[in-house]
């Protein structure tokens, strides 16, 4: 009997829109770690593609909150590798015998 198809995964909201603030983004923890680093990509994207218009004269809006957005990344992204190395097995030692 084949399997229903799965359903889609809904579409990640516009995080500009959908949070007051990059930290509040940052600290909302009904999303995953990976979604949450989605959202900020996307902010990142978004408030990156802001500034190369300003910078093309082309101003006007809200401020990017581009470093602010970018530091949060990195801290998440280093939490998501911390929590991935915590999860996976020791490396073997290596032998003092190799070489010898």
């Amino acid at each position: 009997m084949p399997r229903p198809p799965s359903p889609e995964p809904e579409p990640l909201p516009d995080p500009s829109q959908a949070y007051e603030t990059p930290e509040e983004l940052a600290a909302d923890e009904e999303l995953s770690l990976e979604e949450r680093i989605a959202l900020l990509e996307r902010w990142e994207a978004d408030d990156a593609a802001l500034v190369r218009a300003e910078g093309e004269g082309m101003g006007g809006g809200e401020r990017p909150l581009l470093s602010r957005v970018s530091r949060l990344l990195a801290l998440l992204r280093e939490q998501l590798a911390a929590d991935e190395g915590a999860s996976s097995p020791p490396e073997a030692p290596a032998s003092p015998l190799r070489g010898a």
